[in-house]
């Protein structure tokens, strides 16, 4: 299980990615737990044990480098 992390202030962006990897789960024998954050608080308060991230660059409670640059502090291995 590879767990995702999608922080996309848009609806239709996060449910579009977030479409298009249960689209290749089912084509490929990869699983994935998908998390969508819209904003960066609810991110840092419940990201764990994250595989991928992909983040939005510009949100509204803030800029999805910065974010970047955090996550990166605190996990070297992430998929960002």
């Amino acid at each position: 299980m590879i767990n995702v992390a999608i922080v996309e202030d848009i609806k239709v962006e996060s449910d579009l990615l977030k479409s298009m990897l249960e689209e290749y789960s089912k084509t490929s024998d990869t699983s994935f737990s998908i998390n969508v954050y819209n904003d960066i608080s609810a991110f840092l308060s419940n990201n764990n044990n994250l595989d991928i991230v992909f983040l939005d660059i510009e949100l509204g409670d803030g800029n999805g480098m910065d974010l970047a640059k955090k996550i990166r502090e605190n996990d070297k291995s992430v998929m960002i």
